[in-house]
């Protein structure tokens, strides 16, 4: 059997190996398909668990790495902090802290740790877009404010209702035409809105026709 714990990071990885009989080696990869060829031949279906920390990349991670190990579920990272050997942070002492952790819970049969449930591949996608949606609509709420609060500024007490009508933008773009700076403004804002509204309709429509499959 073999144990191996894996911090993971954004362009490379650090893996702890521990055998059963307690060997421990320690080994950083990158993540590109050479490392990943080099790491492929370290570990095996039949007998490799892998045990790794719940991050932004972890699922894909996942992904890449399942079909060359026996087992690999993602850690819930504050079960992780509950049980933590060590306070001290460094990728090779994290990168141990799994393997042990891993391997203590495989030999005593007695699980420490919930792992994450690994959402389908559909399911990711569908999460990304909604995330993407809603910084796009922040984007959005900022770029409004922004815009009412240059027209107050300037004694242009509309409201936010009539600003952004659909038939009173293109009153609203020229109203400060007697100051080239705030009218510069205005219109860049506007643009900038506009787009961002026509890519949240875009996401919009692209998230549910990925939802309609689900």
């Amino acid at each position: 059997m073999k144990y191996v714990g894996i911090d993971l990071h954004t362009n490379c990885f650090t893996c702890c190996f521990l055998d059963t009989a307690g060997k421990k080696e320690i080994k950083t990869f990158g993540l590109n398909e050479k490392d990943l060829s080099f790491f492929f031949e370290e570990v095996d279906s039949s007998s490799t668990y892998v045990l790794i920390e719940a991050t932004i990349n972890s699922f894909a991670f996942e992904k890449v790495i399942r079909e060359h190990v026996k087992e690999v579920p993602v850690a819930n990272t504050f079960e992780l902090k509950q049980i933590s050997f060590t306070n001290k942070k460094t990728d090779k002492v994290d990168a141990y802290k799994l393997a042990r952790i891993l391997k203590a819970q495989l030999m005593s049969g007695e699980e420490q740790i919930h792992p994450v449930v690994v959402p389908p591949q559909h399911i990711q996608e569908l999460r990304a877009l909604f995330t993407t949606y809603r910084l796009l609509r922040k984007q959005v709420g900022a770029i409004k404010n922004r815009i009412h609060s240059l027209l107050k500024q300037n004694l242009k007490p509309f409201t936010k209702e009539y600003i952004f009508g659909r038939k009173s933008r293109k009153e609203i773009r020229s109203v400060c035409k007697d100051s080239p700076a705030v009218d510069f403004q205005l219109n860049f804002l506007f643009d900038h809105l506009e787009d961002l509204e026509d890519r949240v309709t875009a996401i919009k429509k692209r998230s549910k026709r990925k939802a309609v499959f689900i």
